[in-house]
């Protein structure tokens, strides 16, 4: 999970520094770690979506028997 999040943060990272490097390196540089947080940010939201979607509420060991 690590992986992703790191992942996330470096892509979101250079991608602020691609968009705003038409406004100098220096602008670039400083707003890179923002775009980096908002990607991670943003990823991390979506894992706990999809991960509370997939998962069941109770445990299977918890569960009471069916039958």
């Amino acid at each position: 999970m690590l992986i992703v999040y790191l992942f996330a943060s470096v892509l979101g990272a250079l991608t602020a520094f691609v968009v705003l490097s038409p406004y100098g390196w220096l602008v670039a540089l400083a707003y890179a770690p923002l775009g980096g947080s908002v990607v991670a940010a943003i990823a991390s939201v979506v894992i706990v979506v999809f991960r509370d979607t997939k998962e069941p509420s109770t445990p299977a060991a918890l569960a009471e028997p069916t039958s």
